[in-house]
């Protein structure tokens, strides 16, 4: 699709932040416009993603053929869509990635939803669904890889700064964004990662202010899932749940799913953290100024230790067991992730300085006193946290770092060494008795290693051996793209890894492609690398990257299989399948005639709500009452104060009391004079007085004048009389007036 644009040939290997390409508008005259620009960008109508259908066993079926066919249907047409974005020249692309924020939205729904590595196990898929969605995760991938680079070839590329500033302006990546990607396409593809999340924070190093806000949003989740605990779990508020409800106490219990679900939600918090900094180390500063080495160590020892308890009383029970086991394989994973996050802090800002700025120099020895205190504060802090530390000894025992300390010359303070051994190690007997003696002589100690297999603690002694090897992880996280292939592929699996390498170098054959996967031994991330950053080999550049070749995969050997397995039915997987199924409930195997009518009690017997009904009516009590004994009815503690008052009447008012609901009289209009038979007196002598008044309205003034009203009515018949006959009357008189007639 390059090589079709007519926009290509004028970017001519220019910063495509500072090129502007000659445009044919509408009206037929040429613009200059910028290459990013939204011209360039295509409206179209993204497919979101949906988890796909999954089935709970492996010969069950929970979903229908019908909803089958509609999910891949879904990911047919996202997969044509991602197609075509990565398909996009690289200003159009970038056009696309700017200002098309559905484009984003697609994505996002996809990092958002998608199965994390710690749930693959559980996950239960069809081979064709299972195929769909390992396309999708790689599409989604290339096309933030190829967000992430500002660099594609000579030809293509911008400027750092001012990619850093497309990317963060537009929103194209944030740290919640990043630490999903992590977790998800981190740790299977680790270098190419590394280098992407270096290359963004390099090039915008604003992302580290987001940080600092992300490093509180992080604990803001710890208080969420601790003061989810604290409310539900009676191990740490030291009480039954006991609710008042009507006066009656009732016991609320916390269900299997609530409890599920924040286990869940823990799980995903601190993998997502473990993946983030074991990708990115430099966060481990932002992360330490913040105090996380402390609370890591909090939240440790106030949820881990409860939820244990919890589990333990849920066995008692005899609850669901799978998800009783999927909930300690979650609290196993957390427990360990948690420890290595906490063990990353330290060894980046502290560890790392003692050892590699132990020199000579003066003022970097001053330097390495400064980070070896700091390494003793931390876990002088956290002595009491005596559950973390016995967990963080398992994995990391705390006597190799003394030793190493001590091989390197170091000081290290006997009393404080002593109070963290003891609060690892419970009592005296256990601490390594070289350490004893050296301390009593007052000697740097020499610490002996202890042997893990005698150690007391045993939570975390099945995944520390597990997390040990780096290869479960990057098994169990693989999602269908690898950072490493082992060598001497065949054909059938090197055309996947032809392919994918494809899709970021558009430009290239798929012969040399093939040929540069064989230099690098099959390692696409290190091919793509190389090939961007120019860095490929003189006889892999001479070669012609123009031409292509034809894979010939070889024919497909259909496998036997039996006459059972080539049958197609519609009652494949039902539930009386007894050639694919051994566990056919027989209780609804029915021979002979079946009563279709049973009664009401038989289903009621049956019913799980009726149950709830019935412990819960338990809960309030219940009294049966005889209504024929009516004497019952009036004994000692029966209040009889208000049965004399009749409910829905009025109460009779006293006599020499006003009535409040009779609305008084407030003037005498209100009164009805239609039937009066004879007028008041005293309206009529009042009447009489204002009429007489009215007559003498001078009275009290000098002989002749007039009242108030009377001269204001001549005052206005003076001002307008011009508006009536004779105009001229008020031009005369002034007139007269101005020559002092009077």
């Amino acid at each position: 699709m390059a090589s079709e644009d007519p926009y290509i040939s004028q970017i001519s290997g220019e910063p495509l932040d500072t090129v502007e390409l000659l445009v044919n508008t509408k009206n037929g005259a040429f613009n200059l416009v910028s290459a990013m620009n939204i011209g360039f960008m295509e409206e179209r109508n993204y497919v979101h993603f949906k988890p796909p259908p999954e089935l709970t066993d492996d010969t069950g079926q929970d979903y229908s053929l019908a909803e089958e066919e509609e999910w891949l249907e879904m990911a047919w047409f996202l997969e044509e869509d991602l197609h075509w974005v990565l398909k996009l020249p690289y200003h159009r692309f970038w056009s696309q990635a700017i200002y098309d924020e559905s484009l984003h939205k697609c994505l996002e729904s996809y990092i958002s939803q998608a199965t994390r590595y710690y749930d693959l196990d559980n996950l239960c898929l069809k081979p064709e669904i299972m195929k769909a969605v390992k396309k999708i995760h790689k599409l989604v991938f290339l096309i933030y890889l190829r967000m992430s680079t500002c660099k594609e070839s000579k030809n293509f590329f911008m400027k750092p700064e001012a990619f850093g500033d497309i990317i963060y302006d537009n929103y194209i990546f944030d740290v919640p964004k990043i630490m999903d990607l992590c977790v998800l396409y981190g740790l299977p593809n680790f270098q190419l990662m590394t280098k992407m999340i270096q290359n963004i924070f390099t090039t915008q190093p604003k992302y580290y202010e987001d940080l600092e806000n992300t490093v509180n949003c992080v604990f803001e989740a710890f208080n969420i899932i601790e003061e989810k605990l604290s409310k539900n779990l009676q191990e740490m508020q030291g009480s039954s749940s006991l609710y008042q409800v009507n006066g009656v106490n009732v016991k609320i219990e916390f269900s299997l799913s609530s409890f599920h679900d924040v286990v869940n939600y823990n799980t995903d918090v601190i993998a997502t953290l473990h993946a983030f900094l074991e990708i990115f180390s430099e966060a481990c500063n932002v992360f330490f100024q913040s105090g996380a080495a402390l609370r890591l160590a909090t939240f440790y020892e106030m949820t881990f230790p409860s939820i244990e308890k919890e589990i333990g009383r849920r066995n008692k029970l005899n609850e669901n067991e799978k998800i009783l086991k999927e909930i300690k394989r979650k609290v196993s994973l957390s427990k360990t992730l948690l420890v290595k996050v906490f063990r990353k802090i330290i060894d980046f800002c502290c560890i790392q300085h003692i050892i590699f700025e132990n020199s000579s120099d003066g003022s970097q020895k001053s330097y390495t006193n400064v980070y070896l205190e700091r390494f003793l504060d931390i876990f002088m802090e956290i002595t009491s946290y005596r559950s973390f530390l016995k967990d963080f000894n398992v994995l990391f025992p705390f006597e190799n770092d003394t030793d190493l300390f001590n091989k390197k010359g170091l000081n290290l303070d006997p009393q404080r060494l002593s109070h963290i051994f003891c609060s690892i190690h419970d009592n005296e007997e256990s601490i390594p008795q070289t350490f004893l003696t050296s301390t009593a002589h007052g000697a740097r100690p020499k610490i002996r290693k202890k042997d893990a297999s005698k150690n007391s603690v045993s939570s975390l002694r099945e995944a520390a051996d597990v997390f040990k090897e780096d290869n479960y992880i990057a098994t169990n996280m693989s999602n269908g793209i690898s950072s490493s292939e082992t060598n001497g592929l065949t054909d059938i699996e090197k055309n996947p890894l032809v392919d994918s390498v494809a899709e970021i170098l558009q430009e290239c054959s798929k012969e040399f492609i093939e040929k540069c996967l064989q230099y690098f031994n099959n390692d696409g991330d290190r091919v793509i690398d190389a090939y961007v950053t120019d860095t490929l080999p003189d006889y892999l550049k001479n070669l012609n990257k123009t031409y292509d070749t034809e894979f010939k995969p070889e024919p497909e050997t259909k496998p036997n299989c039996s006459v059972l397995e080539e049958r197609k039915s519609v009652f494949d997987n039902d539930e009386f399948d007894v050639f694919r199924r051994d566990d056919i409930n027989l209780e609804n195997v029915h021979f002979g005639k079946k009563n279709k009518t049973p009664s009401k009690y038989e289903n009621l017997s049956n019913d799980k709500e009726s149950e709830f009904l019935k412990k819960y009516v338990l809960a309030y009590g219940s009294e049966e009452t005889d209504f024929i004994d009516e004497p019952n009815l009036y004994e000692d503690e029966y209040d009889d104060t208000y049965d004399s008052a009749m409910v829905g009447l009025k109460e009779p008012v006293p006599e020499g009391e006003p009535d409040v609901d009779v609305p008084e009289e407030t003037s005498e209009s209100m009164r009805d004079t239609s039937k009066d038979f004879c007028e008041n007196p005293e309206v009529i002598r009042e009447r009489r007085e204002q009429r007489r008044e009215a007559k003498f309205a001078a009275r009290g003034n000098h002989r002749g004048a007039a009242s108030n009203d009377q001269t204001h009515n001549r005052q206005y018949k003076d001002r307008h009389k011009a508006s009536s006959g004779n105009h001229n009357r008020r031009k005369q008189a002034d007139f007269k007036k101005s020559r002092g007639m009077y």
